[in-house]
């Protein structure tokens, strides 16, 4: 016979839920251009070149100059790389001079004014810089997208920027080399960077005089 004066323990109600909802976010993977690809958001349309290559772009001298008419260099730098991304830069720092020998010009290409500008400092180093703040150029090279964040696939990255890549564009802004540095490699091809400004503007001469 049960005793009905038996008090039984009194639990919390506990909210059970049935079915978890997650927020299941889908990523794609990068896809960087190749050598022999046209990067068309940098074409002359309207008679009008894109900013980048705006003939008011002013080196750390005051003096202005055109990146509309030379093969081009573009590193795309950021402080999320650390340690990697200063290598790079002390590398390009040395071989400038050489880019320049053949007609050539180089541009580190980052998203914070304020870190390059730090870096170059900190590391005695010279390079020209553009402040890419929307990441429309490296969106255009393939090497940064809203839906493949950096810090999904890096440990140590909290943001998502563009990978520490190194392009080079001809003179009608076709792709001549491409490294997209997808396994964050610190060592640049360098010999391969200079070879191609050399063959880019080799080829650019040997064609006007034909």
């Amino acid at each position: 016979m049960l005793n009905n004066n038996l008090k039984y323990p009194a639990f919390d109600t506990i909210e059970l839920t049935t079915e978890l909802e997650f927020n299941m976010q889908t990523y794609t993977k990068l896809r960087p251009t190749k050598p022999g690809d046209f990067i068309s958001g940098l074409s002359q349309t309207s008679n009008k070149w894109h900013p980048l290559f705006d003939e008011n772009v002013y080196n750390q001298s005051g003096i202005t100059f055109s990146y509309t008419k030379k093969p081009l260099a573009l590193y795309f730098y950021s402080s999320q790389w650390g340690a990697t991304g200063i290598a790079h830069l002390k590398q390009l720092n040395s071989i400038q001079q050489q880019i320049q020998y053949h007609y050539g010009n180089l541009l580190v290409i980052t998203d914070n004014d304020d870190d390059i500008k730090q870096a170059l400092w900190d590391h005695s180093l010279s390079l020209q810089y553009y402040n890419d703040v929307k990441h429309e150029l490296s969106q255009l090279l393939g090497i940064y997208a809203d839906s493949s964040p950096a810090w999904n696939r890096y440990a140590g990255v909290d943001q998502n920027v563009p990978l520490p890549s190194v392009y080079v564009l001809d003179n009608l802004r076709q792709v001549a080399f491409a490294h997209a540095n997808e396994d964050i490699l610190t060592g640049l091809p360098l010999n391969y960077i200079t070879e191609t400004v050399y063959q880019s503007n080799k080829y650019l001469s040997n064609k006007k005089s034909a």
